[in-house]
């Protein structure tokens, strides 16, 4: 029987739920027969495709996550001699869906693995005889195809989406969509979703318009969400420079996380270095959620 091995960790429940179908399962890479790389259903689907099927010589199953409700393309297909595409159907909460389909493909890929001649009898001979050659040289060609096979393959896999809710608290004049323009919309696996039940995180915005520590007060009375908030303060002023002292002296909450910026009213987002920095602590923020 040929040897399986998942090359990411997440999702844990869908990790849990394909081993659970191997015949057997192989800890490392290396000594697999077969690995699996797990895709969210998406544009990013094909791009990670195109890049595996030049990858080494494993037998490679990309695992393609389709969400419950969706109608599925046909279960599995070999796309390459070495590459297999397997649509699976799963939810968050009950891991993999028709699991006999799964099953009974993970079998068919078995079989064609078990059947194939191994792909390194086909190259040629004076490169045989060049590793084998000395111990050391046969080790240092082990080393190559275990990088293309292993990390090199978890490298292309596409990290998991974060859907965060925009919620703009007052009247930000448009400007909480330039942040997000110049921030998290350069970022594929940052989403925005149209509520907080759909979102795992609340990005808010609290322009001040009035006295700074009671317009953050007031924020933080309309953030009643169970869930984590990154907030971002948006001070008023036209001067790039303008030093302000740091929100966070008013959150209390460990639950949110607290961003300062510039913007005008003509200008939008001021170009500051304090703007940029809080681009990029929010865009990290965010993803540490995944």
């Amino acid at each position: 029987m040929a040897k399986f091995y998942i090359s990411t960790t997440e999702p844990q429940k869908l990790r849990q739920d394909l081993a659970s179908l191997f015949p057997e399962g192989s800890k490392t890479a290396e000594d697999a027969d077969v690995i699996l790389v797990l895709c969210p259903a998406g544009p990013e689907e094909d791009e990670v495709d195109d890049q595996l099927k030049s990858q080494g010589t494993k037998t490679v199953v990309l695992v393609v996550m389709h969400q419950q409700t969706c109608d599925l393309p046909n279960i599995i297909a070999l796309k390459s001699r070495n590459l297999f595409v397997l649509h699976c159907l799963y939810s968050d909460d009950k891991g993999i869906l028709e699991r006999e389909k799964t099953e009974e493909a993970f079998k068919i890929i078995s079989k064609h693995v078990t059947k194939s001649p191994p792909a390194a009898s086909s190259r040629p001979a004076v490169d045989q005889e060049k590793t084998t050659q000395t111990r050391r040289g046969v080790r240092h060609d082990q080393r190559e195809k275990s990088t293309v096979s292993g990390a090199h393959l978890t490298s292309l896999i596409p990290k998991k989406e974060v859907k965060f809710f925009p919620f703009v608290i007052g009247q930000a004049l448009n400007v909480d969509k330039e942040f997000m323009s110049k921030s998290t919309a350069k970022h594929k696996t940052l989403r925005t979703v149209g509520s907080a039940e759909q979102s795992s995180v609340i990005l808010a915005f609290c322009p001040i318009v009035s006295r700074y520590g009671t317009n953050i007060e007031e924020a933080l009375r309309q953030l009643k969400y169970e869930k984590p908030v990154v907030l971002v303060v948006m001070h008023h002023t036209s001067d790039p420079e303008y030093v302000v002292p740091s929100s966070s002296v008013y959150v209390k909450d460990r639950n949110i996380f607290t961003v300062d910026c510039l913007f005008f009213d003509d200008k939008g987002m001021l170009n500051c270095q304090r703007n940029y920095e809080a681009y990029d602590k929010v865009v990290q923020k965010l993803k540490s959620y995944r």
